[in-house]
């Protein structure tokens, strides 16, 4: 089978781009067919390693190159820009026939499907359908772009009913696309999982890894660390991640008078060996797709506490069985759950171990089988949509 993903590109270190990796690694080793086609990697180095049997592809647009010129050029630049994204990707497509092409890029939406090289088309989406919504306040964004997001959305809709299928993460974010598309289906991100890995738990360290970015929520926790460590100052934070907010991180960090016990690293590739030392995993974000890190924390039996936030946490976190789940954005709550797991040992024991149970449910092997049969079936025209 020739599969064929297209992304912006492979140069970042977040869960996207990692599945992709582990996807294409995986069908490539299984002796599928598979291509990555990238628009903005430009040369750069791809962050997670990707197996010499897949082709690598970058249609060198550079959709993310800063431009400091008037609204009214940018606009211009990116018609252009959108313009030559399209003549590439069909020139290509239609000189190497794919069975599968799976597109992570939803400036692609309004145009793929319109493509007629005989492969099957498919959206993958990695956030909820709310994000925007999420933005929105982030940005403070004006009544006008709210409209303007609106029409864009029904334009979205009207589109993305055109695919195969629209794949979306959990079950918690299909519920809302299902108000307005029939092609919706479930597919969790899938991980490494190594049965013999378990992490001891007897590390007195919390561990978050993400983007330092607003999404993420780091500046919601770092008060919360300061009640916390006020109880436990053995406790030790280590936050793994790069990103916009790190110099604000930082200062808050200072201000709070936490330098002692708050550590920042850079982003890492070998995960696991950072969860390993770990006691317990915290995920403060204020929304998400399904975070690839809380799976792999759970992988090694970490117990995770996070924000009830859309969407993710709620699939996977049976609340008080295997980490908890911490109503937005309640930070006495989050406070009480984390000072408890820090008190009692044997809660963290139990609960790490059935996180090790439920993640193997999730699993490369287990995931990428399901999607595996979902292109078959998508090819023999057999698939049921739920």
């Amino acid at each position: 089978m020739k599969i064929l993903y297209l992304i912006t590109g492979m140069f970042n270190s977040a869960g996207m781009e990692r599945t992709v990796a582990n996807k294409a690694n995986y069908f490539s080793e299984r002796g599928h067919d598979v291509t990555i086609i990238t628009t903005d990697q430009c040369k750069q180095e791809y962050f997670y390693y990707i197996s010499p049997m897949v082709t690598k592809v970058d249609l060198d647009i550079d959709f993310s190159k800063e431009d400091d010129r008037d609204i009214i050029t940018r606009t211009l630049v990116f018609y252009k820009k959108n313009k030559l994204f399209k003549k590439r990707l069909k020139e290509y497509l239609c000189l190497h026939k794919q069975d599968v092409v799976v597109s992570l890029m939803f400036k692609s939406v309004d145009f793929l499907y319109k493509i007629k090289d005989g492969s099957i088309k498919i959206i993958e989406h990695h956030f909820s359908r709310d994000i925007y919504i999420q933005q929105s306040e982030a940005l403070q964004w004006g009544l006008l772009k709210k409209i303007i997001y609106k029409v864009r959305e029904y334009f979205i809709i009207h589109n993305l009913a055109r695919y195969a299928c629209f794949v979306v993460l959990t079950h918690e974010d299909a519920v809302e696309w299902r108000k307005c598309l029939k092609n919706v289906i479930v597919m969790p991100n899938s991980i490494e999982y190594h049965k013999e890995l378990l992490a001891p738990l007897q590390n007195k360290i919390v561990v978050s890894i993400g983007r330092l970015d607003y999404q993420k929520g780091y500046d919601l926790f770092l008060p919360i660390w300061k009640a916390v460590v006020s109880e436990h100052p053995e406790w030790k934070l280590s936050i793994y991640g790069n990103g916009v907010m790190r110099d604000a991180l930082f200062d808050k960090i200072e201000e709070l008078d936490l330098i002692s016990s708050v550590s920042i690293y850079d982003s890492v590739t070998d995960v696991n060996s950072v969860l390993m030392e770990g006691g317990i995993y915290v995920l403060p974000s204020r929304y998400e797709g399904l975070p690839m890190v809380m799976l792999e924390s759970m992988s090694v039996g970490l117990p995770v506490i996070a924000f009830k936030c859309k969407c993710g946490p709620l699939d996977i976190i049976e609340d008080g069985k295997d980490g908890y789940l911490i109503e937005c954005f309640d930070s006495q709550s989050f406070i009480e759950k984390l000072n408890y797991l820090m008190d009692y040992e044997e809660v963290r024991i139990s609960m790490g171990i059935e996180c090790k149970r439920k993640m193997a449910n999730y699993s490369h092997d287990v995931i990428c089988k399901r999607w595996e049969q979902l292109y078959r079936d998508l090819i023999n025209k057999s698939y049921i949509y739920e």
